[in-house]
């Protein structure tokens, strides 16, 4: 039977054992996603070069197989109440995040040290063709674009279990916890900068999460995460500078706090903080024939640590 490229869809769940299948279901594990790509294999090839009479190529092994894949999701709360856990908190956990914290009012998810996130199963699926990675750990980054709904950007590394894919017949997909998402326009969004609320074109932030294969004799082969570098760019009016002097901000070497709050309903709110955010060389780009200010800048952990980003629905 032929496979509908068109027919695409995740389930993803938090590994108790790292590399040993959740085993997620349709009923609790499924995900809204965007661009879902899992159609490649990686792997480190070694070429046995072995002495012989005829040219050509020689037989190989493949010393390790890995599974990539890449998705987005919508950005937005639950959909059910303020302190219900958004699904994609749970992508975010092998990401380098806590599973997220309820409170009165919302739900906070905070970073963690990178080397104790967990990991996860993935089975992305191709009509019937199940492509499952094991093991998953991988970078996020979010992006905030005026008049377009805003993004999780998700990349990750995981192992294919034995056989690489097969063929499942799954039952309905529920999809829970997911609102339908808004976009990033003045009634939805406020952003700030510096305590100053500037006129956002464009703001990624990039979780920088650093992971590596790594394969030792004994233990099974893992994706390992090292460390992080969070980094961004704000794309916004160039101000003028009796209102907000940017390159002042720049030369000081002061940092300042930045925050998104998207949604205005309770149960549909995302919120972003960094508290210290450190800012780099401005560019001035020209949009539609008006000065611009490209910001980056990068998001500094206080002494505490763990507290560059954080994420909270409500």
């Amino acid at each position: 039977m032929t496979k509908s490229a068109d027919k695409k869809y995740l389930l993803f769940k938090i590994e108790t054992t790292e590399g040993v299948d959740s085993t997620p279901t349709v009923g609790a594990n499924a995900l809204l996603t965007v661009g879902l790509d899992a159609s490649q294999l990686e792997g480190d090839q070694y070429v046995r070069n072995l002495d012989g009479q005829y040219a050509g190529a020689r037989p190989s092994i493949y010393k390790q197989i890995r599974k990539p894949l890449s998705f987005v999701i919508e950005i937005a709360g639950s959909g059910v109440s303020a302190t219900t856990t958004p699904a994609w908190m749970a992508v975010n956990r092998v990401c380098g995040f806590d599973a997220g914290v309820a409170g009165g009012s919302s739900v906070v998810q905070s970073l963690i040290n990178p080397w104790t996130s967990p990991s996860a199963t993935a089975w992305p699926f191709y009509d019937n063709l199940k492509v499952a990675a094991l093991g998953c750990r991988g970078n996020l980054q979010l992006t905030f674009e005026d008049d377009e709904v805003p993004m999780f950007n998700y990349t990750m590394m995981g192992f294919p279990p034995a056989g690489i894919v097969s063929e499942v017949a799954l039952g309905a997909l529920t999809f829970a916890n997911q609102a339908d998402p808004l976009v990033v326009s003045t009634a939805n969004t406020t952003f700030t900068f510096d305590g100053y609320a500037a006129a956002l074109r464009r703001l990624t932030i990039d979780v920088g999460a650093k992971t590596d294969p790594r394969s030792l004799t004994g233990p099974a082969d893992r994706v390992a995460m090292r460390n992080r570098e969070i980094t961004g760019v704000a794309l916004v009016e160039f101000p003028d500078l009796g209102t907000k002097n940017f390159y002042a901000k720049m030369l000081s070497r002061a940092t300042g706090a930045l925050q998104v709050v998207h949604g205005t309903t309770a149960g549909n709110i995302v919120q972003v903080d960094g508290a210290r955010a450190e800012t780099g060389l401005i560019s001035m780009p020209e949009d539609q024939g008006f000065l611009m200010g490209n910001i980056p800048f990068r998001l500094l952990p206080s002494a505490a640590g763990n507290d560059e980003l954080v994420i909270t629905a409500k």
